[in-house]
């Protein structure tokens, strides 16, 4: 079921259409992930231009990310990015899913050190592009899938993330069978505890 465009997705859609500009998300980051993310964003060989969102796993660390990173437009603030913004920090709750609708690319966070990763399905469930790093532990069996299919793309550098982004930048990137297949995935991944109850209902209920 489609759920309706909360305003706040529909005001980065328009942001997305009157500027031309592409969105990337760096979704769930931790320390020093910001950094090294909008490093490589800012090396991307393309003539396309971008709005890199910042959406902090803990929204405490907002002060940070802008000391580093200078000042930029937030949503705790009620501000929206307008085409002169490279960032956008997006320190909210309750809001990432519309963030993955409206992303072109996901760089997921919690994996470009030593966190373990955080969940790729309901990324994945929004059918983009993703790229996460090396330390995936914490949900290997999913990863696996998923890069499997090609949606998602692991990267072991700084270098090869700027690589990566070049490449699925492309408009001959030929993901979309990837994209489709990655989905279908996540789409039954959420299933699963539905179809866990069912069989231990109907266990219980066969038995004498």
């Amino acid at each position: 079921m489609n759920l309706p465009k909360s305003p706040y997705e529909l005001a980065l859609r328009n942001y997305a259409k009157e500027t031309k500009h592409k969105i990337i998300l760096a979704a769930s980051t931790h320390e020093n992930e910001e950094v090294l993310i909008a490093n490589a964003v800012s090396k991307i060989a393309s003539s396309e231009k971008f709005l890199l969102i910042f959406a902090p796993r803990h929204l405490n660390r907002a002060e940070e990310i802008i000391n580093r990173l200078g000042s930029m437009p937030r949503r705790s603030k009620g501000e929206l990015p307008i085409s002169k913004h490279r960032y956008f920090l997006s320190d909210s709750m309750g809001e990432m899913r519309c963030l993955y609708n409206v992303a072109d690319i996901i760089v997921l966070g919690g994996s470009f050190f030593k966190s373990g990763g955080h969940n790729p399905i309901e990324p994945a469930l929004a059918g983009k592009a993703i790229i996460c790093g090396k330390s995936i532990f914490k949900n290997k069996s999913d990863y696996s899938l998923l890069i499997k299919t090609g949606m998602i793309h692991q990267v072991k550098s700084n270098q090869t993330l700027r690589r990566t982004l070049e490449d699925i930048l492309k408009p001959n990137n030929r993901m979309e069978k990837a994209l489709v297949k990655g989905q279908k995935i996540a789409q039954e991944a959420c299933m699963r505890p539905a179809k866990a109850a069912h069989y231990i209902i109907s266990t219980i209920e066969q038995k004498p």
